[in-house]
């Protein structure tokens, strides 16, 4: 495995600076800043035993946006093949919110999926949405956005619900695209994008809104 480096560049400076050095066999796999800026959740595996093989099965951590400390475990896993993904902040970065994977203990082949959020004041997990991947808030924190995977077809529909997971409306439907995912919201919350692929696209990928 590659190195891997979580960086900051600065827009006015140019300047970059690197917040993490993942170590040897480390992998990143997502990385997102808080609202205030001060803080960063990392989608972390840090590396295997020495002879064994990454599979990216990640946990939750916490990182000074500042790069003046090690990043910190938030939530770790309890299970070897559990993956803990996708961490995105409310606005008021009181809540984080993620998808989980558990593995089924009697089939190894079968897993299950949860949108789950955390209550960073007090410290309880909640879940939000089954099968729920690829959350994304409104800059107000009263809406979510997400995928909804269906397990058994491994085709997705987006939808939109409230910060709490009620009150969910179809946005984007499997049966007019062949993959969607990435949703997220314009500044001021009127408009909801998403990356999409159609039949006629020849399996291209595109930006809908």
């Amino acid at each position: 495995t590659r190195d891997q480096n979580l960086l900051k560049y600065d827009l006015a400076t140019g300047q970059t600076l690197t917040l993490f050095q993942a170590p040897i066999g480390g992998w990143i796999a997502q990385a997102i800043a808080s609202s205030d800026g001060r803080q960063i959740i990392m989608a972390y595996a840090p590396p295997p035993p020495e002879g064994q093989i990454q599979f990216g099965y990640t946990n939750l951590y916490l990182l000074d946006a500042a790069g003046e400390s090690e990043p910190q475990p938030m939530m770790e896993r309890s299970h070897p093949q559990e993956v803990l993904f996708n961490p995105v902040w409310s606005p008021d970065c009181r809540y984080v919110y993620f998808s989980h994977v558990f593995p089924d203990n009697i089939d190894p082949n079968s897993y299950t999926i949860t949108l789950k959020r955390l209550d960073t004041l007090v410290g309880n997990v909640e879940a939000i949405v089954a099968n729920g991947v690829w959350p994304r808030l409104s800059s107000d924190g009263e809406e979510l956005a997400y995928a909804l995977l269906d397990p058994v077809t491994e085709t997705r529909d987006l939808y939109l619900a409230d910060a709490d997971g009620k009150n969910a409306r179809l946005i984007a439907s499997s049966e007019d695209f062949i993959d969607l995912d990435a949703p997220l919201f314009s500044p001021d919350g009127t408009w909801y994008y998403f990356s999409a692929v159609t039949q006629n696209q020849q399996m291209k990928t595109s930006w809908c809104v």
